[in-house]
């Protein structure tokens, strides 16, 4: 088994319980990290043989066309989809970061990290 990483991916999307997030949007920062068999890929060098990470990116991307008041709410989707996407694939780890979210003072991020069992 290997772990493969998808880190800093970045999109623009309408999430928040204000409305003027859903009117100006803000953007978030995802990380993604599974385990899948790569034995197979590693000899044959095809990309049928392991998870495709521009395929990982295509669900996120759909996904976080999407709206949502909550990051929790964005997150779970992506998630659910991702695992149900990828039977092939093992132990997600999605992290969520909503970048410079509106509150009362200076705050960099807030994030939600989901991960699969077994």
């Amino acid at each position: 088994m290997a772990k493969i990483l998808i880190e800093n991916i970045q999109f623009f999307v309408k999430i928040g319980h204000l409305e003027v997030e859903h009117r100006v949007g803000n953007r978030i920062r995802l990380d993604v990290s599974f385990e899948t068999d790569t034995r197979h890929a590693e000899e044959t060098d095809e990309l049928s043989d392991t998870v495709d990470y521009k395929a990982v990116f295509d669900v996120l991307k759909a996904q976080s066309e999407k709206p949502s008041k909550l990051i929790e709410h964005m997150a779970r989707r992506m998630f659910d989809a991702l695992v149900n996407g990828f039977p092939n694939a093992s132990q997600w780890e999605l992290k969520l970061a909503k970048l410079n979210p509106p509150v009362n003072g200076r705050v960099d991020q807030v994030s939600i990290v989901l991960k699969s069992g077994g």
